[in-house]
C-alpha cells in the first residue's frame, strides 16, 4: 500500500509542474503588447481625439508600414514604435470602426500615421504611455503607394 501512495506523489509532482508551466506559458504569450496593439491603442487615440467627424481605420492588407523595438538603459522598458495608414470609413467616430457596415469611404480622407508605444518590463501587457500623430495624405502618388501592402506584410502580417 505505502509503495502504491508513493508513486502516486511521485507521479503527481512532475504533472502538476507541466500544468503550471503550461499555464505560465500561455499567459505571458498573450501577456505581451504587440505591434497590432500599438496600431489598436494608436487608432482608438486618434478616433478618440481629432476634430474628424468619421471613424477612421487601418486598411485590412499593409496598414502597418514600418515597426522597431528599442530597449534603453537598463532593460526596465521597451519602446515600440510604428508607422501606419488610416483610412476613413462611412461611419461616425462615434461608432466602432471595426463593425462590418465601417467600410472605407471610397475617395475618402486617408493619414499616415506615426506611433510610439512605452512598454514597462514589469506590465508587457500594456502601454505606460502612447504618442502619435498623422498627416492627412493628399497626393495621389503617394495614396496609391500607402495602399498597396509593404513587401515584408505577406511574411509579418501577423505582428
Amino acid at each position: 500500500m505505502r509503495s502504491e501512495k508513493r508513486k502516486m506523489k511521485t507521479s503527481v509532482g512532475p504533472l502538476l509542474l507541466i500544468s503550471l508551466v503550461s499555464i505560465v506559458s500561455v499567459t505571458l504569450a498573450r501577456s505581451v503588447f504587440t505591434f497590432k496593439d500599438v496600431l489598436a491603442a494608436a487608432t482608438a487615440d486618434f478616433n478618440q481625439k481629432s476634430q474628424e467627424t468619421k471613424a477612421f481605420g487601418p486598411p485590412k492588407q499593409g496598414a502597418l508600414r514600418s515597426m522597431s523595438v528599442f530597449e534603453p538603459g537598463d532593460g526596465s522598458v521597451m519602446i515600440k514604435s510604428i508607422t501606419f495608414t488610416l483610412k476613413e470609413t462611412v461611419c461616425p467616430k462615434s461608432e466602432d470602426y471595426l463593425k462590418e457596415e465601417c467600410i472605407f469611404k471610397e475617395n475618402g480622407s486617408m493619414k499616415k500615421c506615426s506611433s510610439t508605444a512605452t512598454v514597462l518590463k514589469s506590465q508587457p501587457g500594456e502601454a505606460a504611455s502612447l504618442t502619435m500623430s498623422c498627416q492627412e495624405v493628399t497626393d495621389p502618388e503617394e495614396r496609391k503607394k500607402l495602399s498597396e501592402p509593404t513587401g515584408w506584410a505577406k511574411y509579418f502580417g501577423n505582428w
